[in-house]
């Protein structure tokens, strides 16, 4: 059974590459718009992205200059060169086609940029789901798949990214809560292990990294808001995590900023900042 979430597709929130970007997906039209250089709000946008069918996800990669459409018929490639009020629109760089199916069995639901561009989508398969990976052949010049992505866990709830150093990391969250990183060379996700939080996954995750560590961010559908396996609230509505903070709402519609501290290096202490 499909549970089915609000979520915002975004840009980079780490300096110097938080630039606000912000996707609305309508349709076959995708909606851009750096709110750091052009404050247009929704339903209007700096820019609209046409697919050739309806969208049905959208990925940004760290600076922007790269946006994955994935939509009913296959994956759109555009490339941004700038998000700048006064930038052009972004061109279609790539882009793949899926072959078409008979039923909903099969069906790709996630996109996702990981390192030096490739695409990955999650494909609902039954129980079994499947990360594909696609990426752009310098020999034919065409964005083609490159396999599947192997994994320990069969059964995925959602795949997604951070940036680490410059770099991008792709992980994804199992339905029981489980996180495994999806780059073969980094099994760091251990120590932001949230599933011993929750007896289900975590719709809304994000991935911080602290010194040497990870941090898992997590909301459930109940407004239970965790850090790793320890719960901080029970009232919020939303959540977002910045290089200092972690700034979320709650029901009772408050703003709140987190101060985010290492304590000797293994462990952290979260300081509240400000309530206003």
């Amino acid at each position: 059974m499909l549970e089915y979430i609000l979520h915002t597709a975004r840009g980079c929130v780490t300096p110097p590459h938080d630039t606000g970007v912000v996707a609305v997906l309508d349709g076959r039209t995708v909606k851009l718009t750096p709110f750091k250089t052009a404050n247009i709000p929704p339903p209007m946008a700096l820019h609209e992205l046409e697919v050739s069918s309806n969208a049905i996800d959208v990925a940004i990669n760290e600076d922007a200059t790269t946006i994955a459409v994935l939509h009913n018929e296959g994956i759109s490639l555009f490339e941004w060169k700038s998000t700048s009020a006064a930038s052009p629109i972004p061109e279609l760089t790539g882009k793949v086609t899926f072959e078409k199916l008979e039923t909903d069995f099969g069906r790709f639901q996630q996109v996702v940029i990981g390192s030096n561009n490739h695409i990955l989508v999650l494909q609902r398969c039954g129980e079994d789901d499947i990360i594909k990976c696609f990426g752009f052949n310098d020999d034919t010049g065409r964005m083609e798949e490159q396999g599947p992505v192997l994994t320990d866990i069969s059964s995925i709830a959602a795949i997604s990214s951070f940036l680490h150093d410059c770099t991008t990391h792709t992980f994804l969250q199992g339905r029981h809560g489980e996180l495994a990183s999806i780059d073969q060379d980094d099994d760091n996700l251990a120590h932001a292990n949230a599933a011993t939080s929750s007896p289900n996954y975590l719709p809304w995750l994000e991935i911080f990294p602290h010194n040497d560590r990870y941090i898992a961010f997590g909301l459930t559908p109940h407004g239970h808001l965790y850090a790793n396996s320890r719960q901080l609230v029970k009232n919020c509505t939303s959540f977002v995590v910045t290089p200092a903070h972690l700034i979320f709402t709650t029901t009772t519609h408050m703003l709140k900023f987190v101060h985010i501290t290492d304590v000797n290096g293994r462990s952290y202490r979260i300081h509240p900042a400000s309530s206003d």
